[in-house]
């Protein structure tokens, strides 16, 4: 499957925020889980995370629904 989508979603401030932190744990338990794997073990310094985010694909659209909820929220990254 290639292409685009859009998914707009219509939830309240409390709904959005508790997502939001569900989300950002979501990433960053998987991004502790990926970074401390041995295939990443022999990746030079300043690559690991551009490396990992590359062979997982659904971080990327964590981080970007992450990024669109800060946005929507006026929360600071």
């Amino acid at each position: 499957m290639s292409g685009q989508i859009s998914i707009n979603v219509d939830i309240d401030t409390t709904q959005a925020s508790s997502y939001l932190a569900w989300l950002v744990s979501q990433y960053e338990t998987a991004m502790a889980a990926f970074w401390f794997d041995d295939r990443y073990r022999y990746t030079p310094q300043g690559f690991r995370a551009k490396r990992i985010i590359e062979d997982h694909p659904h971080m990327v659209g964590l981080v970007r629904t992450i990024r669109a909820l800060r946005a929507q929220l006026g929360v600071a990254a």
